[in-house]
């Protein structure tokens, strides 16, 4: 992972093995408005948050017992601190900043990987995507 403070010019490295045990691929990144310091990473297994633009990490902020790629984090653009992610089938919801995280009751089956998923500001329905079907549920 790298970090940007002059729009891109110039790019520091981030070390994240040191950090996170296991594969530290980013699979998924939500900013929390209205400040874009503040970002949510998902890895395998853990969501990891920064609050200062990358410069320092809460690590893990959240894990998946089952080890589950965190594919998707979404943040709503309406109320700063409110974000959902998934980490397989399991749909997860903090109102916090991710200081804790509770499962919400969604529309996949146990056995389905949620892969993305996006809000519909109009209607407050969240779309997800997995590899064979989208489903749409109003949280």
């Amino acid at each position: 992972m790298a970090n940007s403070t002059d729009s891109g010019m110039t790019w520091e490295q981030i070390d994240l093995t040191k950090l996170i045990p296991h594969d530290n691929a980013v699979y998924s990144i939500a900013f929390d408005p209205p400040n874009d310091d503040v970002v949510y990473v998902g890895m395998q297994g853990a969501i990891i948050k920064t609050t200062d633009g990358g410069n320092s990490w809460i690590v893990p902020l959240v894990t998946n017992p089952k080890g589950e790629f965190f594919r998707a984090i979404l943040s709503d653009p309406t109320n700063p601190g409110h974000l959902w992610a998934v980490g397989g089938p399991d749909l997860i919801e903090t109102w916090d900043a991710g200081a804790t995280w509770e499962p919400v009751e969604s529309p996949i089956p146990e056995t389905t990987k949620i892969f993305h998923m996006i809000l519909d500001e109009k209607t407050q329905e969240i779309y997800l995507g997995t590899l064979n079907r989208v489903y749409r549920f109003k949280p």
